[in-house]
C-alpha cells in the first residue's frame, strides 16, 4: 500500500520541508511493510492501519512532521526513555500499570536526523518486542 500522489502532495505542501515526509513514508513502507493492511487519509493525517487498527497517524499539518504510535502499534515505552527528535510526549491515558509503562506516544521531526529515531520505533513494531 502506498500513499497516493494526491494525499502526499496535500501533505507536503503543508510542510517547511517535504521531504521529512517522503523519508517517514519510505521507512513506514521498508520497515512494515506488509502489516500495513490499508492508509486512510482525511483532513487531519494520513492514518496506517493493521488488523483493522490505527497504529499509527502522521500529521503534516504543522510546519514540521508529527507521528503518534496508537497503543495497538505495540510498543512498551518506558518513563525514563528518551528519544533523540525535536520533542515527544507519551500519552497519560496509555499507562499501563501491568507493564509500568506507556503504550502510546507522538514524536516530532524536525530534521532529517530524527528519521533514525522513527525508523528505530517502527523497529520495535515490527519486531513486536515493543
Amino acid at each position: 500500500m502506498e500513499v497516493d500522489k494526491k494525499t502526499y502532495d496535500l501533505w507536503a505542501n503543508r510542510m517547511d520541508n517535504p521531504e521529512l515526509l517522503s523519508g517517514a513514508l519510505d521507512r513506514i513502507k521498508g520497515v512494515l511493510g506488509n502489516r500495513i493492511e490499508e492508509i486512510r487519509a482525511d483532513k487531519l493525517g494520513i492514518h496506517f492501519i493493521s488488523n483493522s487498527r490505527i497504529i499509527m497517524s502522521v500529521y503534516a499539518s504543522y510546519p514540521h512532521l508529527r507521528v503518534s504510535f496508537a497503543p495497538a502499534a505495540g510498543l512498551l515505552l518506558q518513563e525514563d526513555e528518551t528519544f533523540d527528535v525535536a520533542r515527544y510526549n507519551f500519552w497519560e491515558t496509555t499507562w499501563r500499570m501491568t507493564h509500568e509503562c506507556y503504550t502510546g506516544m507522538s514524536i516530532w521531526i524536525t530534521d532529517e536526523d530524527h528519521l533514525d529515531t522513527f525508523e528505530k520505533l517502527l523497529e520495535r513494531i515490527k519486531a513486536g518486542v515493543g
